[in-house]
Formats: C-alpha cells, structure tokens, sequence
C-alpha cells in the first residue's frame, strides 16, 4: 500500500464512479456525484443508504478503483441529506492505493455459470450468458421481464468449472441497455462492490488460464492453416509437374510419329540418265 497525503482528489475520482462507503454499521454502495477543489465528495447512495446511519462529524472509510488501483480514503461526514442517501465529506488522512490488480477482460472459452439474486428480491436470475470477466467485474446478458436498472445490487455466485471454483461476490450493475423494447433481454456490466481479496485471486488466476488457453488454440490453429496451406501448395506443385511432364511426353510422342512418317515416305529414285553436257 502507498501513502498520499495533499493530492487532489479531482483528478482521481470520476463523477459517476461506484464507491464502497463503510462506516461502524456496516457497508453501503454509493456513486460519487460531485467532487470540489478543496476536495470535498458528495456520494449518492446507488440502493439502501448507509446501515445505522451516519451523523455529521462522524468518520467513515470510502473505497473506489481508479487507475492507480484500489484507493481508500478516511473522511470526516460534514453534510447528510435524507436519510443518508447523500452524503458530503471531507478527507482527514492520507489516500491508501493499493497496487493495481490485472483488470485484463477476457471472453470466456470454457463454462462460467452465473447466478443473481437483487438484494430484497427473492427472484434469483440463472438463464445468464457471461460475455467478458475481468478481476473487478462481469459483462452479461439477462433474461428478465422485470427492468434492470443502474445501481441494483446484488449477491453474486459465479462457477468457473474449468477451475471447478465457486466464487461469491456481491455487485452493481453500472451499466444496463436492452436489446430492445419487445424484448426481455438486458446488456448489462456488474462491478464487484465487494470481493474477498482470496476469491478475486481465484478469478485472476482463472483469466490468466483463460488467455494462455486461448493463446495456444489461436497457435493451433495458426499452426493446423499452416499445413494445410502447406499442403495445398504440395499438391499445386506435385500437379504442376505433372502437367510439366505429361507435356513433355507429348512432345515425344509427336517427335517420334514425325520420325515414322519420314521414314515411311518412298525415296525418290536415282536418275539414271544423269544431263549431259552438250558439246
């Protein structure tokens, strides 16, 4: 972990970005919605605000990934709205980011079998097509008929049966589009909003076997077009020479028939009489 103390936060949070608030209550999914030069945030909370609450002057912990990696920062709360489901504050210590994870997105080739549950849903998604996994979250397709909208969160389970890993995990849908309007089918990005640093490993490792396997199939392949590109090559020369030869042959055989003619042809005979020279 790195130590920054006097940064400007401006630079490092994006208005929109999900970040992971945790006070002595427990957790909360907010999404930062604004952030001044002095570097005071406000955050909206995405789904149910801050467990227990939070009162001005208390100190909380917020969490965000960002390009340096993972970064908390320790605030002082010096705004509420509503219930919580705004919250202003300010930083009073340093920012802690740790190192950057691979955030590598990879397609799976192998069998991924997610499973969904909103939290205060008893519905639970299985019909779910993983279309890209990284280290921080998931690309998919849903089938619902009820909308999925931005900011739902959710307990995650994803089964990785190359691995034969069972991974939990609970998310956000960050981003969500149908496929159109008669249809049930949503394109939706769900980013880890909490993670145990064991089971993200798993998923890591995982996508590294995923990119190695894929690597050697793309080599396989390349190698199998090689030789049959090889191959027709063979069978084109093999057939040039063929035709080379054959030709060949024919010249011979016309040759030879222009030598049995000319053989068969009558001589023309001596002449007896040869001229003779007038005297």
């Amino acid at each position: 972990l790195k130590n920054e103390e006097n940064i400007d936060l401006t630079g490092l949070i994006k208005h929109g970005a999900v970040v992971k608030v945790k006070g002595d209550g427990g957790n909360a999914l907010y999404k930062f919605a604004m952030v001044k030069s002095d570097n005071t945030v406000a955050c909206q909370a995405l789904g149910q605000p801050l467990p227990g609450g939070c009162v001005v002057g208390g100190l909380l912990h917020i969490t965000w990934h960002t390009e340096k990696g993972d970064c908390t920062l320790p605030v002082k709360v010096t705004g509420i709205g509503g219930k919580g489901e705004v919250i202003v504050m300010s930083p009073v210590g340093g920012l802690e980011c740790a190192e950057k994870k691979d955030t590598t997105k990879v397609r799976p080739a192998s069998t991924v079998h997610l499973r969904l549950q909103f939290e205060g849903s008893n519905s639970r998604y299985n019909s779910i097509e993983v279309l890209e996994m990284s280290s921080n979250g998931i690309t998919a397709t849903i089938y619902s008929r009820v909308p999925i909208g931005v900011g739902l969160e959710g307990r995650l389970e994803i089964d990785l049966y190359a691995t034969q890993a069972r991974i939990p995990a609970r998310g956000v849908i960050i981003r969500s589009t149908m496929h159109d309007s008669n249809s049930n089918e949503h394109l939706v990005e769900i980013e880890f909003a909490d993670i145990e640093q064991t089971e993200q490993q798993k998923l890591i490792e995982y996508i590294a076997w995923e990119q190695r396997t894929q690597a050697d199939e793309v080599e396989r392949t390349r190698q199998r077009v090689k030789e049959e590109r090889d191959k027709e090559k063979e069978k084109l020369q093999k057939q040039k020479e063929k035709e080379k030869e054959k030709k060949k042959q024919q010249k011979e055989r016309e040759k030879k028939e222009r030598q049995e003619k000319q053989k068969g042809k009558p001589k023309k005979p001596k002449d007896k009489n040869p001229l003779k020279i007038s005297q």
